[in-house]
């Protein structure tokens, strides 16, 4: 339960079905992947709480770590306390969100890996603080909530070499947000180069929040656009809330909404777990 995957609209049935026969033959598949955890630490009070997720890992790991610009020496203290030791920790400008330090700071290091799990210390400090703890939260539960559930996406990205994103459900108070309001995706061309940029935006889906578990080859094409930092600062268009921080309308924000269209143009398939934890 609560790792039950469920094909996003473009994608039928038959492959999930041939994912679970082949499951049900092989209850503990070996694990052949290298696998990496890929962290945006900006609230460095979050950290711990993420790091308790990862003990769901049973399988080797190496932890990828950014943090704000003096916060290097306070993440190692973090990480030795619960226990880990194999990880790289960079330390990044406060620009792009958790998206930049994936693609300019992590750019060399993820593909030395064959599946990373990208998880971030979201806070949503425009909303009150519950709502950013709940929505944290909700998406970790669904990506690292038990050692089972854990074992199991790693267990399909075994078995299935097509397999190229798995991603939790909507945060309902979000979803009903970009129902009533939209998700700017009629903007996403005036930031994103033609060669990222989907054909139609009918149907397109993303993960919500930017937690997610993926194949680095699904998001080859992303890196091949060699981002640089400033490219993330925010452009005259983008929105910003009263307190003049940028919400919306920037290349971090436009790249997450391309993800799921990247992976499938690359030839990959993309996944959501299906909303049954709660």
């Amino acid at each position: 339960e609560g790792t039950h995957l469920e094909p996003d609209q473009k994608y039928g049935y038959a492959y999930l079905n041939a994912t679970s026969r082949a499951l049900e033959l092989c209850s503990s598949v070996k694990n052949c992947l290298k696998i990496g955890v890929l962290i945006h630490a900006y609230y460095l009070d979050i950290l711990p709480e993420l790091l308790k997720y990862l003990k769901n890992i049973k399988e080797e790991f190496s932890i990828l770590l950014s943090v704000s610009i003096g916060n290097r020496e306070d993440a190692i203290i973090i990480l030795k306390s619960h226990g880990f030791s194999k990880f790289i920790i960079k330390e990044v400008e406060n620009v792009g969100f958790d998206i930049a330090p994936m693609i300019c700071a992590f750019q060399s290091e993820i593909f030395e890996f064959d599946l990373i799990c990208k998880i971030h210390t979201k806070k949503s400090t425009h909303n009150n603080i519950e709502f950013g703890k709940d929505w944290r939260n909700f998406c970790l539960d669904y990506l690292l909530k038990d050692e089972q559930s854990v074992r199991k996406i790693i267990n399909e990205f075994n078995i299935n070499e097509e397999l190229g994103i798995i991603y939790p459900p909507g945060y309902p108070p979000v979803l009903d947000w970009i129902k009533k309001n939209g998700a700017n995706l009629n903007q996403i061309e005036k930031i994103l180069p033609e060669s990222l940029v989907p054909a139609s935006f009918k149907n397109l889906v993303w993960p919500i929040g930017s937690f997610f578990w993926f194949r680095p080859a699904a998001l080859q094409p992303i890196f091949d656009e060699k981002f640089i930092l400033q490219d993330f600062e925010p452009k005259d268009f983008s929105l910003f809330d009263g307190n003049g921080t940028v919400r919306d309308l920037t290349l971090a924000h436009s790249i997450e909404r391309v993800l799921c269209y990247i992976a499938r143009s690359s030839g990959f398939k993309t996944y959501q777990i299906a909303n049954t934890l709660f």
